[in-house]
């Protein structure tokens, strides 16, 4: 689960092309490995996203 001040804008995936396709969050999907997230939050909560996702 996420914090309230993290808003996922977009999930970023591979289709089976091999592309990138960006998906609307949704809370029935499932995050993959390999997808990339496009975060929105505040400038001084950066560093909190960092950690938390070991950018």
């Amino acid at each position: 689960s996420f914090p309230e001040w993290l808003r996922i804008a977009f999930i970023q995936r591979r289709n089976t092309s091999g592309n990138w396709e960006s998906l609307r969050p949704s809370p029935d999907k499932t995050l993959l490995n390999g997808d990339r997230l496009i975060i929105f939050c505040s400038p001084d909560r950066i560093s909190d996203i960092e950690k938390r996702f070991r950018v």
